[in-house]
């Protein structure tokens, strides 16, 4: 409707009472302006303040990665806490290296019952900033059943603050864990327990901590709905091994290295590099 009839009808509705609509409209339309140029003006203004603020305080905002949680799994041993201590690989003497991933494998080659027969392995020996930490997944077939499994071993120094699973004593357990509790002649203590995830897998997992903070994982998975091809018992045995140190001398990491290579339950195309890192280097475990 045009200004003016609109006008017309308000002062016919109204009387002499009616201001003049087409002032009502020009001062309002003058103070909207007025107020938006001052709205933009202080908007501006503050922009560039912040600008300023961030290339004076060198304010380069890059996006960070996402913060991440690993909860293991029946068949994953998962990954432990990264810590913000200092590293202790700076404290190894030359001649001393982490396990690592071969000199793990041939201490459980000589735990391994005959039936038993490595068919590939890898080894995970890079240590975190507080502690020395080797992890080998290993492939196993038994000649009798036919049926596979893997088994993976941690050995960590010092141990996690928190027990990464269900802790080295059976309480809080519910009785389908079927817990039995670990004790060792030189005070290690810990538990073997059943697991078992949505798809009904089993997995038999041992948890073992020993008088020097030395903590000592095992965890053996079947495949196919199959139980392990490990026994409980074969782990809470293996555990108490006196072969899992977390740091050993550089010539048996290099000797175990050249025994592995040679190693021949082990698939050539599977075996991982072991190779052993020039004295000098960071200390980094190696398969």
């Amino acid at each position: 409707m045009p200004e003016q009839e609109l006008s017309d009808v308000f002062e016919r509705a109204v009387g002499d009472a009616a201001p003049d609509l087409g002032l009502l409209v020009t001062g309002a339309t003058a103070r909207g302006d007025a107020i938006r140029l001052r709205r933009r003006a202080t908007l501006t203004g503050a922009v560039a303040a912040v600008a300023g603020l961030a290339v004076a305080g060198g304010l380069l905002l890059h996006p960070g990665p996402p913060a991440t949680a690993v909860s293991p799994g029946t068949g994953d041993l998962g990954a432990p806490p990264a810590s913000a201590a200092p590293s202790v690989q700076s404290t190894l003497p030359s001649d001393r290296v982490p396990l690592t991933g071969s000199a793990a494998m041939v201490t459980l080659r000589e735990l391994l019952r005959p039936q038993l027969v490595v068919d590939s392995w890898d080894g995970d020996g890079s240590p975190s900033d507080a502690e020395v930490r080797t992890t080998i997944t290993v492939r196993l077939l038994d000649r009798d059943s036919g049926h596979t499994g893997t088994l993976q071993i941690r050995v960590a120094s010092p141990r996690p603050q928190q027990p990464p699973t269900g802790g080295f004593d059976c309480k809080g357990h519910p009785d389908t864990d079927q817990c039995v509790p670990i004790k060792g002649k030189d005070g290690e203590r810990g538990t073997v327990y059943l697991r078992q995830d949505e798809s009904q897998q089993i997995s038999y997992l041992s948890e073992l901590v020993r008088p020097d903070d030395v903590q000592i994982l095992m965890l053996a998975t079947g495949t196919d709905g199959n139980e392990p091809v490990v026994t409980r018992a074969e782990i809470s045995n293996w555990v108490l091994s006196p072969g899992w140190q977390p740091v050993i001398d550089r010539k048996a990491a290099e000797d175990a290295a050249r025994r592995m290579e040679t190693d021949p339950a082990v698939n050539p195309k599977q075996r991982p590099d072991a190779r052993i890192k020039a004295a000098g280097a960071s200390a980094v475990a190696t398969p």
